[in-house]
């Protein structure tokens, strides 16, 4: 029986370069967002924990959020999950300097980690609900891009055909500021099911007419990456297992692994 507990990444060097060279112009202040897709197995996670080892060795930010594991879905619960592992106290006082007070006022109301640095300020100023709603949102943007000034930062949002209304409408209004930002955003989804959510599709449109944004879909691997696959596993070509695992996989990376640990 083969032991993996991290196969080896086959097939995928040219998008591994290609999001790493996103990575590095969003660490020289030209950052973005990015949309990697495919269907369930591909190996979106597998690349991506590449991306985020990549960004680690250059000494860049990373947070990762998936809207698999959030609770419940409610307002912004994928953005909140990936602002609270990065607001740190250090952090926290860092961004009081940074932001407007009102910004980081309303930012408050969501994230009560933040509370503690307000001091003794007045309440904020009741609004309509759409005005309060675009008050939140700003708040959240100008959050995300305070962290960028303080250091290079790369989120990676995963699962995003589940994600909540709220995160899904902020990103067309946050992507035109990230251009000149010090911030990558990796969003990961199954293209199926994207496509299948109208919220989502249409969120990914409002996406593209805000700003154009570089999209990938992860093909299956071929038979010759499957090949590759097992002799960095065991040392040697193997040819009968190889197309084996190939017509037994189809080409999806979950199923190769799984196949292989009960060889």
């Amino acid at each position: 029986m083969v032991t993996l507990e991290e196969p080896p990444l086959v097939g995928r060097d040219a998008q591994r370069a290609v999001l790493l060279n996103h990575l590095e112009a969003a660490a020289s202040g030209q950052g973005g967002l990015v949309l990697l897709e495919g269907e369930a197995g591909i190996g979106k996670t597998r690349l991506t924990r590449e991306l985020v080892a990549g960004a680690n060795w250059r000494n860049i930010c990373t947070v990762v959020a998936s809207a698999a594991q959030t609770d419940v879905p409610a307002s912004y619960s994928l953005l909140l999950a990936a602002l609270g592992s990065l607001l740190s106290p250090l952090r926290i006082r860092q961004l009081v300097g940074l932001l407007e007070p009102v910004h980081f006022q309303a930012a408050a109301l969501l994230l009560p980690c933040l509370a503690e640095a307000l001091g003794d300020r007045p309440p904020l100023p009741d609004l309509s609900p759409p005005q309060a709603s675009e008050r939140i949102q700003q708040a959240l943007i100008a959050l995300a891009l305070g962290l960028s000034r303080i250091a290079p930062h790369l989120w990676v949002l995963e699962d995003l055909q589940w994600a909540d209304a709220e995160t899904l409408s902020l990103l067309p209004l946050l992507l035109p500021r990230l251009t000149e930002s010090r911030t990558l955003f990796l969003l990961t989804g199954r293209s199926a099911d994207l496509r299948a959510n109208p919220l989502v599709w249409n969120a990914l449109q409002a996406l593209d007419r805000a700003v154009p944004f570089p999209h990938y879909t992860l093909a299956r691997l071929g038979a010759d990456d499957v090949g590759s696959l097992v002799r960095d596993l065991l040392g040697q070509e193997q040819l009968a297992l190889t197309e084996h695992l190939a017509r037994e996989s189809e080409g999806v990376p979950l199923y190769l692994v799984e196949i292989l640990k009960t060889w």
